[in-house]
């Protein structure tokens, strides 16, 4: 399984790049921007296109809501990066688990595919959401904070500071986790 779980997606593009360096061009993104769609600000996703533009990605845009599992498996046969921009994280996994986004995201990741995490497309890649709380609207009322459990962490964002202690990773901005098989490491700057 190969993941890159950021805080604030193309801020890193550096690392993004080599992430996906392998990949034959032009890279093929399944850009997830269901959890973007709950915000009123969004000027994290429009930064984010830009750089997919200049990288020359051929990028396809959904929202999960109104999929099943079927058109995400078909979405994802032409695919080689499945790119799950932040916004609100309840918002998010609920349209994960109604859609059978996991499922599909599994099949894709065990067959190479690779996922980019941004904010809230992190999150919900790890054990659990908790770190949500405070920071999104539970509008949902949402009291499952289970994640998908893609690597075996529970990860916040944005912190002031990166660490890594008593099963939490707390990255900045300007860090990630890459996640390549077994091994698991955070890449970056150490402090911002």
């Amino acid at each position: 399984m190969k993941l890159l779980l950021t805080s604030a997606g193309m801020h890193l593009r550096k690392e993004i790049e080599e992430f996906v360096s392998e990949v034959k061009p032009p890279v093929r993104v399944l850009h997830v921007l269901t959890a973007a769609k709950r915000e009123k600000v969004i000027d994290f996703v429009r930064d984010d296109i830009k750089v997919m533009k200049e990288l020359e990605w051929q990028v396809t845009d959904i929202d999960l809501d109104g999929k099943n599992e079927e058109d995400l498996r078909n979405l994802l046969k032409n695919i080689d990066v499945v790119y799950v921009q932040g916004g609100n994280t309840f918002y998010l996994i609920d349209a994960i688990r109604k859609s059978g986004f996991e499922k599909a995201l599994r099949e894709f990741l065990n067959n190479g595919g690779r996922y980019i995490g941004v904010s809230a497309g992190t999150l919900v890649a790890g054990r659990s959401i908790k770190f949500a709380e405070g920071a999104d609207l539970n509008e949902i009322n949402m009291t499952d904070y289970s994640g998908m459990g893609l690597v075996d962490l529970i990860i916040d964002v944005h912190c002031e500071s990166g660490s890594n202690k008593d099963e939490v990773v707390k990255l900045t901005d300007n860090q990630a986790i890459l996640v390549e098989g077994d091994e698991i490491r955070i890449i970056g700057k150490k402090e911002v």
